[in-house]
Parts: structure tokens; sequence; C-alpha cells
């Protein structure tokens, strides 16, 4: 059994774990619960460093030509990206895309949206960006399952980087979390 896990422009981590077939029971894997690799964060002092490496990495990739395209079309640059665009935390890879490449279709999409949105609102304009970039078969999960915890921890980042600020009624976005970067 393997468990993988990355930060766009970085190897894959990953953990394996192997069992005897003579040793062990069918029932034994079946009950067998693996424990998640520990999450690899980057340091807060490392954030701007990691962000310049990473868009390093990326620029040898024929994708970052259309995200640097888009950030342009809005008035920016990848450089010029907020810092919670980019990942500090591993995720498991399961888009057909880079991460920076959902999380820069949320930047954007929050920006063109309204400064109030519903708890249904937000949670279709996240569906909306992921949905395009989700690996075909990227588990064995439900797709949906994996969709809906996708969503839940866009939001909860969302809420610990401050872009968006719970109402009664709803998210109220902090414009100021949705700027370009001087630079």
């Amino acid at each position: 059994m393997s468990n993988l896990m990355t930060i766009d422009g970085e190897p894959l981590s990953y953990q394996h774990e192997q069992w005897s077939a003579k040793q062990t029971s069918v029932l034994t894997l079946l009950a067998h619960r693996p424990v998640k690799l520990s999450a690899i964060q980057v340091p807060d002092h490392f954030r701007q460093y990691q962000q310049r490496l990473l868009l390093g990495r990326l620029s040898h990739q024929a994708g970052i030509v259309n995200l640097q395209t888009a950030c342009y079309q809005q008035g920016g640059t990848l450089a010029q990206l907020p810092s919670w665009v980019f990942l500090t935390v591993a995720k498991i890879p399961i888009l057909k895309t880079t991460y920076l490449n959902w999380y820069l279709a949320i930047f954007l999409a929050l920006r063109g949206a309204s400064r109030r949105l519903s708890r249904q609102e937000l949670r279709v304009l996240i569906l909306k960006t992921l949905q395009p970039r989700l690996a075909t078969r990227p588990c064995l999960r439900s797709a949906r399952h994996l969709k809906q915890a996708l969503v839940d921890t866009v939001i909860s980042e969302l809420i610990t980087a401050a872009v968006i600020v719970p109402q009664a009624a709803g998210w109220q976005l902090q414009a100021s979390r949705l700027a370009w970067r001087k630079g």
C-alpha cells in the first residue's frame, strides 16, 4: 500500500507499507487504517522563498503560460498573487493540474464575485473551479465525497487566510485579501 502527497513543484513524498501474504489475513488487511504521512509544511519565514522556487520550477512546464495569461487578463502577474494562493501544506495529488492552477482559478472567481456570498454560492463557486481540474479517477473514494471534502478544505483555508469572514447569512469577502500584491 502506498500513500502519496505533493506540494506543487516538489517531488512526491510517499509512504509504503508491505505485508507478507503468508502471515497476514485478508480480514487484517481490510481492517487496516494507514496512518497518513505527517504534513509537509513550509515555515512562515520560508514562504516567499518557496513561492519564488515554485514559480521557477513551474516556469519550465507548458501550463505556466496559461496561468500567466490568466493573471495578465485580470491586471496582475503570478508573482503578484496573494500568498494564500500558493500551497504551503502537502496535498494528495488528485488534480489534472497543479494546485496553483486551481487556487488561481478560485482567486480569480472570488475577485469577480459579489462581496457577500451565501454558503451555497461559495460552495458552487469553488466546485465550478474544481470540476475541470479534478482527475478522471482520482481515488477509490466516491467522487462526490472527494469533491465535498476538497471544497470543505478550501473553505477552511480561506477562513484561515482571512479571505472570507463568516456572516449570519453566508460569507463576506475581504477585498484586501483578493488584491494583487504590490511588486
